[in-house]
């Protein structure tokens, strides 16, 4: 019962560290940076793609259009989120 709470908390945290940190570095239209794909979104992708099975999280509108343009290179578990 405790684990909840706790993880509430986590969650909120997430959504206001990616307001502040991620959305910022979104400088292209479909990548971190404003050339292209790189290393940098090769790295992002896994934990993108594993934070998508914690039910409750929700994302920035900057980060739902980023992971949607990317849906080949990104499955999305949120159906089978617990």
């Amino acid at each position: 019962a405790l684990a909840l709470p706790i993880a509430g908390g986590m969650i909120r945290e997430l959504a206001d560290v990616w307001e502040t940190e991620l959305v910022p570095m979104l400088r292209g239209a479909n990548s971190l940076n404003a050339w292209g794909y790189g290393m940098d979104d090769v790295l992002l992708y896994p934990w993108l793609r594993r934070l998508t099975m914690i039910k409750g999280i929700v994302y920035p509108p900057a980060v739902r259009a980023y992971m949607a343009n990317t849906t080949d290179e990104l499955c999305d578990y949120s159906e089978h989120a617990v």
